[in-house]
């Protein structure tokens, strides 16, 4: 137990400092100008950040839940410069102009994509590397990756993608993919299946009428 500690310690001490830095980058810079542009670089650091702050409070028992939003809900508003996309991302990926065709657009899109994909990868790495009893946090977690526009700009909201990573020690079903017509399922189905597979009683998230229960294709 006191090597974890200390094992424990100098993992916070690594990160302190590194968030440290990153604050201290931040102040020197002054005032900041246009989303994308003067932050590139940093954005993505950030994020990175929140990550692993979440990932070292689940390692180390502060919470068993977290929720990480990357830019929020106006995501699609804020800049990508550190992925080469300057400015506001809203037009160019939403409605493939100023500037920017459809190719273009659908690079921009992409790359966000990955971006986030990479994230999730990361904090689940970081959890593999974790011990839990005959196995490792990893492989009792699952993360929930919503995009709550449903991919597109207007209407995306009829048809979510949502991928789960991890299978909640097995009482989930992983390894394929499910696909459901407009109105055949809701979301708020989904998180009660995740909520049921983590030991959670609760037999309706949300309005009862579009959740009759969770979904019996998820269970393992």
């Amino acid at each position: 137990e006191r090597a974890k500690l200390e094992q424990m310690l100098g993992s916070l001490r690594d990160l302190e400092g590194q968030l440290a830095g990153r604050a201290a980058a931040l102040m020197d810079r002054g005032v900041p100008g246009a989303p994308g542009e003067s932050e590139a670089g940093l954005r993505g650091e950030t994020v990175r950040d929140h990550v692993e702050v979440a990932a070292h409070a689940y390692a180390y028992g502060l919470t068993r839940v977290v929720h990480l939003s990357i830019f929020g809900r106006d995501a699609h508003n804020v800049g990508w410069g550190f992925l080469g996309f300057p400015g506001d991302a809203h037009e160019s990926v939403a409605h493939v102009g100023h500037g920017y065709d459809r190719d273009r657009s659908t690079e921009a899109y992409e790359a966000i994509i990955r971006f986030k994909a990479a994230e999730i990868a990361h904090l689940f790495g970081r959890l593999a590397a974790e011990e839990d009893g005959d196995g490792t946090l990893a492989d009792r977690a699952v993360a929930l990756w919503v995009n709550s526009g449903g991919g597109k700009h207007h209407e995306g909201t009829s048809h979510i993608p949502l991928v789960l990573v991890g299978d909640a020690g097995g009482a989930l079903r992983g390894g394929g993919q499910l696909r459901y017509g407009g109105g055949e399922v809701c979301v708020s189905q989904v998180f009660l299946s995740v909520a049921r597979a983590m030991g959670s009683r609760a037999e309706v998230f949300g309005d009862p009428e579009h959740c009759p229960g969770p979904l019996a294709d998820l269970k393992a």
